[in-house]
């Protein structure tokens, strides 16, 4: 490297990332000037030429956006059930939305696929199976989709191919049955290496650990999973630290044992001021090296996180975790670093948003946080809903600020930032539709 770097000077500056726009500046810099010898210039080419090989070497392939190079533009695409989770692949080339059998009479679950067309997002076609939570393997080659009492494995190429029968692997995870209760599987995550499966069991207050690579194997479910991480009742965040040293969830209230007080009324309790009936419910921290061995033993921390929290994401650098507490109509804000160290003092803040908070996502520069108000508890179910759009700085109140609302359809439910870091997807669950806004470009 010593040697490249004193034929190739600035090289310790190449660009992670090799975009057009990179070629195209190396390009021009090495082009041979007007009035040069040939010789001069076919040198000054084998130079550029040589360059680029180095930089792509060691960037590494780069991957195109298939989002239109001005931003995406708002629109929103129906879809042929309920849609709940989002998922898509790099540069955004295709996104699948999965859909659980609901609704009277039921839709059928499935699993839509979208792609850009004329610089827009068009449903391409739709597979036969669906679920809630779901995300794509770090390999992109597996959509990961949680399905109440089983976990689904689909292959990509598959589904984007068009193949009838994209199901390649179940992890049944408890009974399906009148005589035993449902584990209501509802959200998924796995670690970087693809080798460890987390699944949110909401009806069993445990979080169900799988060795991913022998499932997708083929092994048995008897054999892959590994164990279940007792968490509270009602989990169904499962949010990896960025270097899958931790596993962050929610648990909707605490149980008994902890011995919290009653702060929170039923969600569709009536009248103006409900009496308490049941504790605030936690963030809980998981350390991921141990949930892979004694997953009984994983979690190390239990912080009173607002009524009924159900979702949460973190800030880029990691710092924060913001997580919506559904019957408080609030996100509250912790410093993840003091969720295990200082407790009393991991929360940033507490800003009031809309109806019944569901989705949350950070947007790529960190600048905003996005809120799906899902009015879920709405006596009128089929009514339009919001976003609500907070600046993550700070202001001189040393408090979080609304910087607006933007209008949603019904059941705003999941939230889902494509790679560019700008483009927001939103699965409306009631009014089957999934909704494309350009972050960069909205004015809440």
């Amino acid at each position: 490297m010593r040697a490249a770097r004193s034929i190739l000077p600035g090289l310790d500056q190449i660009p992670l990332r090799i975009t057009d726009r990179d070629l195209l500046s190396a390009a021009a810099a090495a082009a041979p000037p007007p009035r040069r010898s040939q010789a001069g210039g076919c040198r000054r080419w084998q130079k550029m030429v040589l360059w680029l090989g180095l930089a792509l070497a060691l960037a590494g392939p780069a991957a195109a956006s298939c989002v239109p190079p001005g931003g995406a533009a708002d629109q929103s695409i129906a879809v042929p059930g309920h849609p709940f989770g989002i998922a898509s692949t790099t540069g955004g080339c295709h996104v699948f939305v999965t859909m659980p059998a609901a609704g009277t009479p039921p839709s059928p679950a499935g699993t839509s696929v979208l792609r850009w067309r004329d610089g827009k997002l068009v449903n391409d076609r739709t597979a036969p199976y669906g679920g809630l939570g779901a995300k794509l393997t770090h390999d992109g080659t597996t959509l990961i989709t949680a399905d109440r009492h089983r976990v689904l494995l689909l292959d990509v190429a598959r589904l984007t191919d068009g193949d009838a029968d994209p199901l390649v692997g179940t992890i049944e995870l408890g009974p399906n049955s009148p005589e035993h209760q449902n584990p209501e599987a509802i959200y998924v995550a796995m670690t970087r290496d693809d080798r460890l499966l987390f699944v949110s069991c909401e009806n069993l207050a445990r979080i169900t650990v799988i060795d991913l690579a022998r499932a997708r194997r083929g092994d048995p479910a008897s054999e892959v999973i590994l164990g279940h991480i007792p968490v509270g009742p009602r989990p169904i965040a499962v949010t990896l630290s960025q270097d899958d040293r931790y596993l962050f969830t929610t648990s909707q209230y605490a149980e008994p044992e902890l011995g919290w007080p009653a702060r929170c009324a039923a969600e569709n309790a009536a009248g103006p001021t409900p009496a308490p009936a049941y504790p605030e419910g936690a963030v809980a921290v998981i350390d991921v090296a141990t949930a892979a061995t004694t997953p009984e033993r994983a979690v190390l921390a239990r912080v009173p996180a607002g009524c009924n929290p159900v979702r949460l994401a973190l800030s880029p650098d990691g710092a924060e975790a913001w997580v919506t507490a559904r019957s408080n109509d609030a996100v509250i804000v912790f410093a993840t670093a003091h969720l295990i160290s200082d407790p009393d003092h991991a929360k940033l803040g507490t800003v009031p948003v809309g109806r019944s908070p569901v989705g949350v996502v950070v947007t790529g520069n960190g600048r905003q946080v996005w809120v799906a108000n899902s009015g879920r508890f709405s006596s009128d179910p089929e009514a339009t809903q919001w976003l609500t759009v907070i600046n993550t700085a700070k202001n001189s109140g040393d408090s979080f600020t609304v910087a607006g609302r933007v209008q949603a359809g019904a059941f705003p439910r999941e939230t889902h930032i494509l790679d560019d870091g700008r483009t927001l997807l939103i699965s409306n669950f009631q009014s089957r539709t999934v909704q494309v806004i350009d972050t960069s470009r909205a004015r809440p």
